[in-house]
């Protein structure tokens, strides 16, 4: 049990008691002078200590939709971002965990391509923080040049005592009881280590990671947009699997949202450290925001669209697909514009399949 916790808990019944003797006693002795005096300080005191616990100590969340999209090739055969920004380090990740899976377990790509594809999303999760927040109090140094361009450095300054450790096979069990396709493909942990705010504890489930410590959760759910996309994302156009049965895909690309949601508990909400825990959470979700693709980045132009089950898809049309072409700067954080109005033209109207499940 959480020793604060245990604290309001002891103190809220120690007050009560301690109110209640007084008054016991007070009407015990009601000739003395200032005893009733004593007992109304006493009474104002604690409660006006329960008052201010109430507003000092209360809980705040923060909430962001960060998009992703992810593309099978049933024939090469490979699972990854069909355009990555320029380095990174997502393209080797990804790249790798990819190559893994075919040699490893090939056949998930006649499977469950669902979960092939929720679980690379999940790994990425994971290899995001061992390159890009290995340590929680990293010192980062950026650097600009007219030759070399830019660069940034990233140090770790945590001491072991200031860690919530984690080495590779931590995370590799975790991967493994949550049933993830990528368990035991390549995974790097810049500095040998996860170095997480101590005594942080990592879960991982089929669809969300957490990081929870005795300050602060920072939870990632991965929700699956409930569309596919059947097209080439070369031609735009839709690309039949060979020596398959007529409508059979060769490409899939599924929107995938991620749900970051941060929440400083109640209890420990003007902890002395409580800015260090929170410029470290809030920049996680900036940083990793920057690191995803837009939600929507190939539109398929033509047939080659389908919805799972019971997830309502909104569509509409543009006036044509030359007079809008699709924004680079797409994100799931802008509801408004999330919408298959960037799919088909009035001189191409949108023909669809429903899944067979409808």
């Amino acid at each position: 049990m959480d020793l604060v916790f245990l604290a309001v808990i002891t103190s809220l019944i120690a007050g009560a008691f301690l109110i209640t003797s007084a008054v016991i006693i007070a009407s015990q002795n009601a000739g003395a002078r200032n005893l009733p005096l004593a007992v109304a300080a006493l009474l104002g005191v604690i409660v006006g200590f329960f008052i201010q616990l109430h507003f000092e100590l209360t809980k705040s969340t923060k909430n962001e939709i960060i998009g992703t999209e992810l593309t099978i090739d049933r024939v090469a055969p490979f699972i990854r971002q069909w355009q990555y920004d320029k380095g990174g380090w997502r393209p080797p990740v990804e790249g790798g965990a990819s190559d893994w899976v075919v040699n490893n377990h090939k056949e998930s790509f006649d499977r469950d391509r669902q979960k092939l594809t929720s679980d690379l999303v999940m790994f990425s999760l994971l290899s995001f923080f061992t390159h890009q927040e290995f340590d929680w109090q990293l010192e980062r140094q950026k650097y600009a040049g007219k030759v070399s361009g830019g660069m940034e450095s990233l140090q770790g300054v945590s001491k072991p005592d200031q860690c919530g450790t984690y080495i590779e096979s931590d995370l590799r069990q975790r991967l493994t009881s949550a049933g993830n396709l990528f368990a035991n493909s390549p995974l790097q942990l810049l500095g040998g280590r996860l170095c997480l705010p101590p005594k942080t504890d990592l879960d991982i489930s089929t669809d969300t990671l957490t990081i929870r410590n005795p300050l602060c959760q920072v939870s990632f759910k991965i929700t699956n947009s409930g569309g596919t996309f059947f097209v080439d994302p070369n031609t735009r156009q839709f690309a039949q699997l060979p020596n398959a049965e007529a409508g059979e895909p060769r490409f899939e690309t599924r929107a995938i949202a991620i749900k970051v949601e941060t929440t400083f508990f109640a209890l420990r909400a003007q902890h002395r450290d409580h800015k260090k825990y929170e410029d470290w959470a809030v920049p996680v979700q900036r940083e990793m925001e920057s690191g995803r693709s837009p939600l929507v980045s190939i539109p398929p132009f033509g047939r080659g669209f389908s919805r799972q089950r019971g997830l309502p898809i909104r569509s509409g049309f543009l006036k044509s697909a030359e007079a809008e072409p699709p924004r680079s700067g797409h994100r799931l954080d802008e509801p408004a514009r999330l919408s298959l109005g960037m799919v088909a033209s009035l001189q191409s109207p949108l023909p669809f399949r429903l899944a067979q499940s409808l």
